[in-house]
C-alpha cells in the first residue's frame, strides 16, 4: 500500500509527481506490466470503469502493490444514499482519490464525502473533457463547458468535496477561486499528440501551470512504442529542472515514436535535457564544472530476478453490530480466534502486526420530512467493524495450509500474498550494476550524436523496487470446509533499481 501517513491535504505542498497514468485496459496483467515499468515516472495510479468492471476489488488489491497512490474514477452518479454506500465499499480498497459527478447535487456530495472518512480526496466531475458547446445544447443546458464547469465547481466546494475534476480550459479560472482546491486535469496531450476523442485539451505543463494538482494521462503512454521513454518525456516537459535551477522545456515528441530516428532523438534528447555552461566555471552541488562543458541528465533501469523466501499477506475480521460495542465485541472476539490459529500454525509473534482497524457507521435510506419536504441526514443503521493483521510467512510450502487455517478460524479477509526476499541485497546490487551500465551506455551514444565526450559522472539517484512474479490472491469467504489444500505458486520475485544519472559533457 502506499504511504498513508502523509495527509492529503499537503499534496500540493510536497514536492510529489502529479502524473497519474490511466490504466484503462482490459487485462490485469497487461496494466501490471506497464505500470511496474512506468512507476518511476508517474505518481499514481488511476483505474477508471473499464478497470473496476473488469477487475473490481481484486484488481484494485493488485496494483496496491505497486506502493503508488490508488484514483479511483468511478464517477459515481445516483441518490445520495446508494453513493454513500458505494463509498463505503469501497473503503477498504483505500483509495487515494475517488470521483463523483457534481452535477449529481450536493445532498449526494455531501453524503459522499461524509462516507469516504478524511484518507481519501473525493473529487466532482464537472464537464467531461470529450464534451464541448455542441454536446452540452441537446442536454438543455444554454451555458459554455467553461460556465457550466465554474458552477458546478461552486457547488462542490460548497458540498465539502476536496476538489473538482475540470480540463485544462478551466482549471485556472477555479483555482482563482478556490484557492486550496485539489484539480484533477484529464484530458491533456502534447502538442503533436493525436486528440483522439478529447475536445478541450492542454499540455501538461500548461495545466500544471494553470494549477493543477494532477495530471491524468492514458493513452500519450499506454500507446506508445516505448511506454518508459513516453512517460520519462511526458515528466520532463513540466518539472525537469537544470542544475542551475532553471526550467527548461523539453521536445514534445515522444521518444522511440515512428517519427523519430535515432540520429534525431539523440540530438533532440541534448537540446532538452543538456545545460551549457559557457561562462566561468562554476559549482553545481559542491562540484565545479569546467566551460564549455555540458551536463546531460539520463534515467536507466536494471532488473534482477530471484526465487522469493518471504510471503507477505493480510489477514482479518469484519464483524457488524446494532451498536459500536456490538460490532467491536464481536470483532474482538473473531480476531482473537484468527491470531491463535496463526501461532498455532507457526507464525512467530513477532511476523503478526496489526495493520488496520476500522470502526465505521452503516447508513439507512435518506428521510425526507413530509412537512417541509426538505431532506434529513441519512440514520445510522449499525456499525461495521474491520481488524486486519500483516503476516509474514517464511516457510512458503506451507503457506496454502496457513490460509485453510485462518478461513476455518473465521477469518473472513485476506489479501496477498507479496512474495518477497527476506535480504535483497544482493540482488539489488545486481540490478544497480546494470542500470549505471545502461546509463553510461546511452551518455556514449548521445556523446557520439553529438560529437563530444563522456568526462565524468557528475550525481547519481536511485530509486529501486521489487514485484513479485504471480499475481496476488485476494479472497473474501466465510468459513467453509476446504478439501484440499489452497494452491499457490511463488515464482520469482524481480528486483528493479532506477538511476539517475548526470554526466559531464566535454567537446
Amino acid at each position: 500500500m502506499w504511504d498513508r501517513t502523509r495527509q492529503p491535504n499537503q499534496w500540493n505542498q510536497m514536492n510529489h509527481n502529479p502524473l497519474f497514468l490511466a490504466l484503462d485496459v482490459p487485462r490485469l496483467d497487461v496494466a501490471e506490466a506497464l505500470a511496474r515499468k512506468v512507476s518511476g515516472h508517474i505518481g499514481g495510479i488511476k483505474l477508471g470503469l473499464e478497470f473496476f468492471c473488469a477487475h473490481g476489488h481484486h484488481g484494485v488489491l493488485e496494483m496496491h502493490k505497486l506502493g503508488l497512490p490508488i484514483f479511483l474514477d468511478l464517477k459515481l452518479h445516483d441518490i445520495p444514499n446508494t453513493v454513500a454506500a458505494a463509498m463505503q465499499a469501497i473503503h477498504v480498497l483505500e483509495p487515494a482519490i475517488v470521483t463523483v459527478h457534481a452535477s449529481g447535487g450536493q445532498a449526494m456530495m455531501e453524503d459522499a464525502k461524509a462516507a469516504a472518512g478524511e484518507n481519501c480526496k473525493v473529487v466532482g466531475v464537472t464537464v467531461l473533457t470529450s464534451i464541448d458547446d455542441k454536446n452540452l445544447k441537446p442536454l438543455g443546458i444554454d451555458a459554455s463547458p467553461h460556465d457550466m464547469a465554474l458552477r458546478l465547481a461552486d457547488l462542490a466546494q460548497a458540498s465539502g468535496l476536496d476538489g473538482i475534476v475540470c480540463s485544462g480550459h478551466e482549471v485556472g479560472d477555479i483555482h482563482r477561486q478556490w484557492k486550496d482546491g485539489f484539480f484533477v486535469v484529464p484530458g491533456l496531450r502534447l502538442p503533436d499528440g493525436n486528440k483522439g476523442d478529447q475536445k478541450r485539451i492542454v499540455t501538461p505543463r500548461q495545466a500544471r501551470d494553470a494549477g493543477a494538482s494532477v495530471l491524468v494521462m492514458g493513452r500519450p503512454i499506454s500507446r506508445a512504442e516505448d511506454p518508459l521513454a513516453a512517460a520519462r518525456a511526458i515528466e520532463a516537459t513540466y518539472r525537469f529542472s537544470t542544475a542551475l535551477g532553471d526550467t527548461i522545456d523539453c521536445p514534445s515528441a515522444i521518444p522511440g515514436s515512428k517519427q523519430m530516428k535515432p540520429s534525431r532523438l539523440a540530438l533532440l534528447a541534448l537540446a532538452a535535457f543538456a545545460v551549457p555552461i559557457t561562462a566561468q566555471a562554476q559549482e553545481i552541488d559542491g562540484l565545479a564544472v569546467a566551460p564549455g562543458s555540458t551536463l546531460l541528465t539520463l534515467t536507466a533501469e536494471g532488473k534482477s530476478s530471484r526465487r522469493p523466501d518471504l510471503a507477505v499477506f493480510s489477514a482479518g475480521v469484519a464483524t457488524t453490530g446494532k451498536s459500536a460495542r456490538e460490532a467491536l465485541g464481536a470483532n474482538a472476539a473473531a480476531m482473537n480466534r484468527v491470531i491463535r490459529a496463526l501461532k498455532a500454525a507457526g507464525i512467530a509473534e513477532k511476523d503478526i502486526q496489526t495493520s488496520n482497524l476500522n470502526l465505521n457507521p452503516v447508513y439507512g435510506s435518506r428521510q425526507r420530512a413530509s412537512s417541509t419536504l426538505e431532506e434529513q441526514a441519512p440514520p445510522i443503521i449499525g456499525y461495521r467493524a474491520s481488524n486486519n493483521v500483516t503476516v509474514k510467512q517464511r516457510k512458503l510450502d506451507e503457506f496454502g495450509k496457513v490460509i485453510d487455517t485462518l478461513i476455518s478460524a473465521g477469518a473472513n479477509q485476506v489479501n496477498g500474498p507479496s512474495f518477497q526476499m527476506d535480504e535483497p541485497d544482493e540482488a539489488l546490487d545486481e540490478a544497480r550494476r546494470e542500470a549505471v551500465a545502461k546509463a553510461r551506455q546511452r551518455a556514449q551514444l548521445y556523446a557520439g550524436a553529438a560529437r563530444l565526450t563522456v568526462k565524468r559522472i557528475v550525481s547519481i539517484s536511485e530509486s529501486s523496487s521489487n514485484s513479485g512474479g504471480p499475481p496476488m490472491m485476494y479472497a473474501r469467504a466465510m468459513a467453509m470446509d476446504v478439501a484440499e489444500s489452497t494452491p499457490v505458486s511463488a515464482g520469482e520475485v524481480e528486483m528493479q533499481a532506477s538511476v539517475t544519472v548526470t554526466f559531464e559533457l566535454a567537446p
